[in-house]
């Protein structure tokens, strides 16, 4: 393959959190800030790489979990969530994976 090489990274995240009222206890806020917290800084580990890339000049490809998939799952390992996303991401790669080329909005 001519060219640049290419960088591809696989962010099985949905992005930021959906806004959602917590209920006024402390656990369960201080549940939903350290979640916040976590997504936060996956994005910004993100942004770094997409950054890396650029100044090495790496073409970047980035995968993740679309806004439209809606399933949630029902328990902490839950396998008919997997199951469901990995046939989501079959059948986007058998259709010829649209590579995101930059950091998600």
């Amino acid at each position: 393959m001519e060219g640049p090489p290419s960088l591809y990274v696989i962010n099985n995240n949905r992005g930021l959190l959906a806004w959602e009222t917590a209920p006024r206890r402390v656990l369960p806020i201080l549940l939903r800030s350290v979640d916040s917290l976590i997504r936060t800084q996956g994005i910004g580990d993100l942004a770094q790489i997409y950054l890396l890339a650029q100044r090495d000049g790496l073409r970047f490809n980035l995968a993740y979990i679309p806004a439209s998939f809606k399933e949630q799952p029902q328990e902490k390992f839950d396998p008919v969530y997997m199951r469901k996303l990995f046939e989501l991401g079959f059948e986007r790669a058998s259709a010829g994976y649209p590579w995101t080329t930059g950091p998600r909005r």
